[in-house]
C-alpha cells in the first residue's frame, strides 16, 4: 500500500485524475482506489502531521497490520532560487528552518534529481541558497517515519517560483498545471516506492508478540511497537525475552516512551 499527501487539492487534482481514486466521504479529504490513498492536508506543518496521524490509524487497522510495509510520498510545489519553474526534485536532505531538526531520506530512485528542502512556517521573501522550500516536508517526515521505513518515506517537490519568477505570481490554476505537467513522473515513483514497500516483510518476534498480549495497545501503535522493536533489535539487543525495565512498565504507552527513549539514545552514540 501506497499513502499519497497533498497540501492542496490543485496539486492533488491531477493525481486524483490520473488514478481514478474516488472520494471517500470523512471527516479528511480522503481518496481512494485499491492500494491507493490519498489525503489532501491542507496548508502548513500542524495540518499535515493531523493528516498523516489520522491516514495512519485508519491505514494500520487490525486487519491490516501485518504483511508488509507502507509507502508514504508527498507531492507539491516548492521554491528555488534559481531552478527552472516545472522541474522536478526528490528531497536527499530535509530541514525544519524553525526548529533545526534534519532527516535525510534514503534515495531509492535513479532516474530524478535530487535537492535539499527546507520547510518554513512563512513564506520566505529572500529564496535560501540551493534549497528547496515549501511549508509541509519536515512535519510530513516527522510523523510518517513513526508508522514505515525510513526508506519508505520520500517527498517531491516541482518548482514553481524561483527570483525571476516569484511566488506572488502563484495561484491555484499555475500550481494544478505543473503538477498536471509532472503527474506521470510522480505516479511513477509512487509505483517504484511501493513496490520496493512490498519487499519489505514485517516479522513479527518473540518479543513482539509478548509485549502485544501483555499491554493493549491500538491500531497505531501497534505499528509503533513493530518500527521501535525493529531499530532495538538493530542497535541493541534482539532480546527475546521482556527486558527487565519494561516488566514494572503499566501501559502500552509507557513501554512504547521506553523503546523510544532507547534507540534514540543509540542512534545519537552512533
Amino acid at each position: 500500500m501506497i499513502n499519497l499527501i497533498a497540501a492542496t487539492r490543485a496539486e492533488a487534482d491531477p493525481v486524483i485524475a490520473a488514478l481514478k481514486l474516488k472520494r471517500i466521504s470523512t471527516n479528511f479529504d480522503l481518496y481512494q482506489h485499491d492500494h491507493i490513498q490519498l489525503i489532501i492536508s491542507g496548508m502548513g506543518k500542524c495540518n499535515v502531521a493531523t493528516a498523516c496521524g489520522w491516514l495512519a490509524n485508519r491505514t494500520f487497522n487490525e486487519e491490516a497490520a501485518g504483511a508488509t510495509s507502507v509507502a508514504w510520498l508527498n507531492f507539491g510545489i516548492a521554491g528555488h532560487a534559481t531552478h527552472e519553474l516545472g522541474s522536478a526534485y526528490i528531497a536527499h536532505k530535509i530541514t525544519d528552518l524553525a526548529t533545526g531538526e534534519l532527516w535525510y531520506p534514503h534515495q531509492f530512485s535513479n532516474n530524478l534529481p535530487s535537492s535539499e528542502l527546507t520547510t518554513v512556517d512563512t513564506p520566505l521573501l529572500d529564496y535560501l541558497p540551493d534549497q528547496l522550500h515549501d511549508m509541509e516536508a519536515s512535519s510530513f517526515i516527522k510523523a510518517t517515519r513513526i508508522f514505515s521505513d525510513a526508506e519508505l518515506v520520500q517527498c517531491i517537490k516541482v518548482v514553481s517560483d524561483n527570483r525571476t519568477n516569484p511566488l506572488s505570481a502563484v495561484n491555484a490554476k499555475f500550481a494544478n498545471s505543473l503538477i498536471t505537467n509532472s503527474v506521470e513522473m510522480i505516479i511513477q515513483q509512487a509505483e517504484q516506492l511501493e513496490t520496493l514497500s512490498n519487499t519489505i516483510p514485517q516479522p513479527e518476534t518473540r518479543l513482539f508478540n509478548l509485549l502485544h498480549s501483555r499491554w493493549h495497545f491500538s491500531a497505531s501503535q501497534t505499528t509503533q511497537l513493530r518500527r521501535l522493536l525493529q531499530r532495538y533489535a538493530a542497535l541493541l539487543d534482539s532480546a527475546e525475552n521482556i527486558p527487565e525495565p519494561l516488566q514494572q512498565k503499566t501501559s502500552s504507552k509507557d513501554v512504547l516512551n521506553w523503546l523510544k527513549g532507547q534507540v534514540d539514545r543509540a542512534d545519537i552514540s552512533l
